[in-house]
């Protein structure tokens, strides 16, 4: 039988492990969050470089389509390591929300964490939990929620969008580049 001093130390411990991941995970978050700024930020640099170089091109030379291809190409290698990135923290971040809540659910069976009853917003249904990251999960990602596979679909799909758009950029000025040489558009005047 364990000593109940034994058993405060050892609750004492999982409550200081327990805010000590929260708050390194926290700290993960906000830098996924950062790493997403400056990855969105440099593909609107790339984006806009393909509007100079369209507007400045005239479309009469191939010449505009080379830089954007290159441009293109520059800019996937970013958007692929920012999707590999993406992957990364997701998981690890799902790791650690994974053990922060057998964290909590070793302080529920301790009475350190009581479970509560909390009313869900904009519905009339409540669920009850023992700690914020249950709670998450038990809301967010129960099944059949639209809302499952968290923030990361939604990440990968800005880094889809922004490849897929400096794709047809690329195409649409080698299109028209190609229309206008062939004498079926007359030459873009900008």
């Amino acid at each position: 039988m364990a000593h109940p001093l034994a058993a405060d130390s050892t609750m004492a411990a999982d409550r200081e492990e327990y805010y000590a991941v929260m708050d390194e995970t926290t700290k993960l978050s906000h830098r996924r969050q950062t790493t997403n700024d400056l990855l969105t930020g440099i593909n609107i640099v790339f984006l806009t470089a393909m509007g100079a170089v369209f507007v400045a091109s005239h479309l009469t030379s191939w010449w505009a389509t080379a830089i954007l291809g290159l441009i293109t190409a520059f800019a996937w290698l970013f958007d692929i390591t920012w999707i590999r990135l993406l992957n990364r923290y997701s998981a690890v971040i799902s790791l650690r929300i994974s053990y922060l809540g057998a964290i909590e659910r070793r302080l529920c069976d301790a009475g350190v964490f009581v479970k509560i009853t909390i009313p869900l917003e904009s519905s009339i249904q409540t669920v009850t939990t023992r700690g914020v990251y249950t709670l998450e999960r038990d809301v967010l990602y129960r099944p059949g929620n639209r809302n499952r596979g968290g923030f990361i679909r939604r990440e990968r799909f800005l880094v889809i969008l922004f490849m897929g758009a400096e794709l047809v950029v690329t195409g649409s000025v080698a299109a028209l580049t190609e229309l206008i040489a062939l004498h079926v558009l007359a030459r873009v005047a900008l």
